[in-house]
């Protein structure tokens, strides 16, 4: 299975998010090297609470404009989460446009059940 290159994109939303809490030190994202690394935290939680499963990444993109926000590299350099997420849906086609809106949904989903309730602690998150 061939690495994907190019774009991810999320939404403005979700880079409010991501800067919101990268601004604040204190909070979750004082855990990351930088935002890419918070992108890559996401994939992985959607993968480990299954929220892969909570949508369809054509639908989701066209009712979310989404704009670039990191190269596909920065988030998977060695391939790790696409042969992953391939394995687990054949069925599915494992696309930027996938890796994108589960990223962004994962990123909303957060600051919804956690940031917006309070809680920043990373141990709390993963739970």
């Amino acid at each position: 299975m061939g690495k994907l290159i190019g774009e991810i994109s999320i939404s403005e939303k979700s880079s409010e998010i991501i800067k919101k809490m990268s601004n604040d030190k204190d909070r979750s994202l004082g855990y990351f090297k930088d935002e890419s690394d918070f992108g890559r935290f996401a994939l992985a939680f959607a993968i480990s609470k299954k929220l892969d499963l909570d949508f369809d990444s054509k639908t989701y993109k066209s009712q979310n404009s989404l704009k670039t926000k990191w190269h596909y590299a920065s988030i998977d350099s060695n391939g790790e989460y696409d042969t992953i997420l391939k394995n687990i849906h054949p069925e599915i086609i494992i696309d930027n446009d996938y890796i994108s809106a589960l990223i962004d949904y994962t990123i909303k989903y957060i600051d919804k059940e956690f940031f917006q309730k309070g809680i920043y602690e990373i141990s709390q998150i993963v739970k």
